[in-house]
């Protein structure tokens, strides 16, 4: 039982901080290439991605790997988190 309480919770916690880390580097980048995203909007889904998106249109280039993998992040994050509290839940 332990083993698995130990490992959703590893899960969830490299989770949060791909989730995180993908943020701050996308940001960055954003910042770098003249983007001026509002640091209000910074945390909430798919804002970045657009921004990404609308960037990469005007200068021509694909957005789809950064755009997927950082949705595959966030639903992996939704998932972890759904495991987590569903294990809690079963065995508090």
């Amino acid at each position: 039982m332990a083993f698995w309480l130990v490992a959703t919770a590893a899960w969830f916690a490299v989770s949060v901080g791909t989730e995180v880390l993908s943020s701050f580097v996308l940001y960055v980048w954003l910042l770098r290439h003249g983007e001026k995203p509002r640091w209000v909007s910074y945390g909430f889904p798919g804002y970045l991605e657009g921004l990404y998106q609308e960037h990469c249109e005007r200068a021509g280039r694909s957005w789809r790997v950064v755009v997927l993998f950082r949705r595959s992040v966030f639903m992996n994050l939704i998932a972890s988190t759904a495991a987590l509290l569903l294990y809690l839940g079963v065995h508090d």
